[in-house]
């Protein structure tokens, strides 16, 4: 199957019509006229996950961020990651994203994940909560450490402080994390979990009883990577292509912690 015919499958799974209108998903890099080879997932485009595909004979890589955000207007060779995209086309390797329609996707089964229980996304909002009554942050804290495999994270408030609801952001959820807690007495909400939380929304949350819980932006998406390759290998079965791999990247968070 040539890859333009299989990104259309792709789309149908992921509908990028539904991402953030500032987003852009869709295609990086593209050789639709090639046959589909092997696929990898990863979060990012990297030197390290262009190594992997090649290893892995893969010809589409599949990333949740997109590699381009900004006006690009020039490529440096010298510099890594355009270094690396050059050496994509030159392979004639395609780069396809799916970002927040990808997080709209998933956000159940992350917050889930995270929480290791029942979760309900929050009507059209862009996150998921559950009831933790009778549970302090502390509590919440090692729950979160445990379920998403991480030794220490960041947080503010009391640790002794008694949950009500708890709400989860995966990634770059830190700017939105005040305007939840605002709403507290609407949604029941007092600690919010995420990743990229600043000095100014922790600060909003300690000054006024609630509390943030900073998982960081890689934890709590890093499973995002398996979620993908889970759904586009049961596309590959539906179309008679299960002889076509997928694997998903390894990658760290470029974010290391002393």
């Amino acid at each position: 199957m040539k890859i333009s015919v299989f990104y259309e499958k792709l789309v149908e799974i992921f509908h990028p019509e539904i991402q953030e209108d500032w987003d852009n998903s869709g295609k990086q890099l593209f050789f639709g006229d090639e046959e589909l080879a092997g696929i990898m997932t990863s979060l990012d485009f990297s030197a390290s996950v262009l190594d992997q595909a090649v290893a892995n004979s893969a010809n589409l890589i599949v990333t949740h961020h997109p590699f381009f955000f900004e006006t690009v207007k020039s490529f440096d060779y010298s510099e890594s990651l355009q270094s690396a995209f050059l050496k994509a086309a030159a392979k004639r390797i395609s780069i396809v994203s799916f970002h927040t329609c990808a997080d709209k996707l998933y956000l159940k089964e992350l917050a889930e994940s995270a929480f290791g229980k029942i979760c309900t996304v929050y009507d059209d909002e862009y996150y998921a909560f559950s009831d933790f009554s009778g549970m302090t942050l502390s509590e919440l804290i090692e729950c979160i450490k445990k379920n998403l495999g991480i030794e220490r994270l960041s947080y503010c408030g009391m640790e002794s402080m008694q949950l009500n609801r708890a709400a989860f952001l995966n990634g770059s959820g830190g700017s939105e994390a005040e305007k939840i807690l605002k709403k507290s007495e609407i949604n029941g909400i007092n600690c919010v979990i995420t990743g990229d939380v600043t000095f100014h929304k922790a600060h909003f949350a300690e000054a006024n009883g609630f509390a943030i819980i900073d998982a960081t932006h890689f934890a709590t998406e890093k499973k995002i990577t398996d979620l993908m390759k889970r759904d586009i290998r049961d596309c590959l079965t539906n179309n008679a292509l299960s002889g076509v791999k997928v694997v998903s990247a390894v990658e760290r968070s470029p974010l290391k912690i002393c």
